[in-house]
C-alpha cells in the first residue's frame, strides 16, 4: 500500500459506488483481500464476487466491529448526495461516527477519509458543512488517520457530467446558474483512488486536497461536454429562473441546474470558486500525473 507495507486486509465503504469502485479496482489489483461495507448485495455486479461482502448497518456496532477484525485500514467513501425520504447529512455524520467507532473497537490501524474540497464549520452550504463535522469525528477518534478531500470528481458513471451530457444531448436549451463564472478543478476518480491508497501508507493525520490540474469556469465545463458530445443545444445563463421565458426560448425550455454535490456549492454563490483547491504546493504528485495533492 506504501513503502514498506505488504499488501494485506482492508475494508471499503461503497465498494459498488462510484469512488468505492475506482478505490476497490486499485487495491485489489495491489493485492490486498478487500471487504466492503455496503448496504448492496452486489448481485450481478462482476466486482462482488472478488470482495467480500459485509452490511453497513450503524445500528449494529457488534457486527460493523466483527466486519473489520482484522483490518488495517478502512477507506471511508461513505456519504449522502443530497437529503431523501428522512435520510439527512446529521444522520450520515451520525451512522459515520458509528463506523469509526467500531473501527476503533476492531483493531484498525489507520482510516482514509474521503471528504470534499473546503471542508469547514462555516461553509456556506449543508453539505461541506456536515462534512466538516464528520472530519472532526475522524480527528479525534484516536485512530491515525488521513483525510483526502476532492474536488468535482468524475469518471465512468460519475453523476454530474453524465448527467450533463445526457441534458446537453436532448434538450434543446440548457440553463446555467448564474453567468456560469464559477470555477471547478475537475479530478478523475483514478486519481482520487490512488491518492486515497497512497495515504494510507503515508503520513499520518494529513490532510490532502485531490485536485486535477486545470481550473474551468462551469460554463467553460458545459462547453466542453456539449463539444465531446456533438450537442447543439444553446446553454442560456439566466440570472433567475423567471429569466427563461417561453418568448426566449421556446415552448421547449427546460432548466437544469448543475445538480448533486457541484449544484450545492454553487447555487449559494454562484461566483464563489467552492469546487477549486485553494491551496498550492505548486507540485505534481508524480511526473505526468493529472491531479496534484495538497498536503496541509
Amino acid at each position: 500500500m506504501g513503502a514498506g507495507r505488504s499488501a494485506g486486509r482492508v475494508a471499503v465503504t461503497g465498494a459498488f459506488g462510484f469512488t468505492g469502485r475506482a478505490l476497490t479496482e486499485r487495491l485489489l489489483a495491489a493485492g490486498h483481500e478487500v471487504v466492503t461495507l455496503t448496504r448492496r448485495t452486489g448481485a450481478g455486479d462482476p466486482l462482488a464476487s472478488r470482495v467480500s461482502i459485509r452490511p453497513f448497518d450503524a445500528a449494529s456496532s457488534d457486527e460493523l466491529t466483527a466486519s473489520l477484525r482484522g483490518v488495517e485500514t478502512l477507506f471511508n467513501t461513505y456519504w449522502l448526495r443530497f437529503p431523501r425520504a428522512g435520510a439527512t447529512f446529521e444522520g450520515a455524520v451520525a451512522r459515520s461516527a458509528a463506523l469509526v467507532a467500531a473501527a476503533c473497537d476492531a483493531g484498525v490501524r489507520r482510516i482514509v477519509h474521503v471528504s470534499v474540497v473546503n471542508a469547514a464549520p462555516d461553509a456556506e452550504t449543508p453539505y461541506v458543512r456536515s462534512k466538516a463535522a464528520l472530519e472532526a469525528v475522524v480527528r479525534a477518534s484516536g485512530l491515525e488517520w488521513a483525510i483526502v478531500r476532492p474536488t468535482l470528481t468524475y469518471g465512468p458513471n460519475d453523476i454530474l457530467i453524465n448527467n450533463l451530457a445526457w441534458a446537453l444531448r436532448r434538450l434543446p436549451v440548457y440553463g446555467i446558474p448564474g453567468l456560469g463564472r464559477y470555477t471547478v478543478q475537475p479530478v478523475h476518480v483514478d486519481d482520487v483512488a490512488r491518492i486515497c491508497v497512497e495515504a494510507a501508507g503515508g503520513q499520518s493525520d494529513a490532510v490532502m486536497d485531490a485536485a486535477g490540474p486545470e481550473t474551468l469556469t462551469y460554463r467553460e465545463l458545459v462547453g466542453r461536454v456539449r463539444t465531446a458530445v456533438g450537442s447543439r443545444s444553446n446553454p442560456l445563463m439566466p440570472q433567475s429562473i423567471s429569466d427563461v421565458t417561453p418568448r426566449s426560448c421556446g415552448r421547449w425550455t427546460s432548466w437544469v441546474r448543475c445538480g448533486t454535490t457541484a449544484g450545492d456549492a454553487c447555487s449559494s454563490s454562484w461566483a464563489r470558486p467552492a469546487l477549486v483547491s485553494r491551496r498550492s504546493c505548486g507540485r505534481a504528485c508524480c511526473p505526468g500525473c493529472s491531479a496534484t495533492t495538497v498536503a496541509i
